[in-house]
């Protein structure tokens, strides 16, 4: 419904290129002005993050440890469910729906890095760019000198990793 609306709207105000292209995803159309009013509020919630983690951390052990430990589940959950709505609605607003690096990254580190939210979330972040780099790099060389959106490029790598994970359970390599 949400889309049907968008899309009458961008038909209105003949806006579809730049809607298509941007439920697609893509980085071409950012501009430095863009970046300089989101990098403020982007790096707090980082922050955030990265402080909430020993926390977010400890309740991978249940409730009653994390109470146990002085912490506060029902706290701590909604720190971080503001904190992931602040991160993920700046990356949508600037560069559209890219789908499947939050379900990539996150779940290949968490193999290689443990189950430790201090690391996992700053590595993530990084993880994310570099996939969103080559996703990206890859997407301008296949039709060169028009950009293809490389959120067909993630959502070619994601689905199968979603099947996979979705047959399997979890990952498990």
């Amino acid at each position: 419904m949400f889309i049907a609306g968008s899309q009458a709207i961008a038909l209105q105000f003949h806006l579809s290129q730049d809607i298509t292209f941007w439920s697609i995803g893509g980085i071409s159309t950012i501009s430095w002005s863009q970046l300089r009013l989101i990098v403020p509020f982007f790096a707090v919630a980082l922050i955030a993050a990265i402080i909430n983690s020993p926390a977010i951390t400890i309740l991978r052990f249940g409730d009653d440890t994390a109470i146990s430990l002085g912490k506060k589940p029902q706290q701590t959950r909604m720190i971080a469910a503001i904190i992931v709505l602040v991160l993920s609605g700046l990356s949508v607003a600037v560069v559209g729906s890219i789908s499947f690096v939050g379900l990539i990254v996150p779940h290949l580190l968490r193999h290689f890095v443990g189950e430790n939210y201090r690391y996992l979330i700053p590595l993530t972040g990084l993880g994310g760019a570099l996939l969103v780099v080559w996703a990206d790099l890859v997407a301008l060389s296949i039709n060169p000198p028009f950009e293809t959106p490389f959120g067909i490029i993630t959502a070619l790598i994601g689905i199968p990793f979603f099947i996979y994970l979705s047959r399997k359970g979890g990952l498990r390599l």
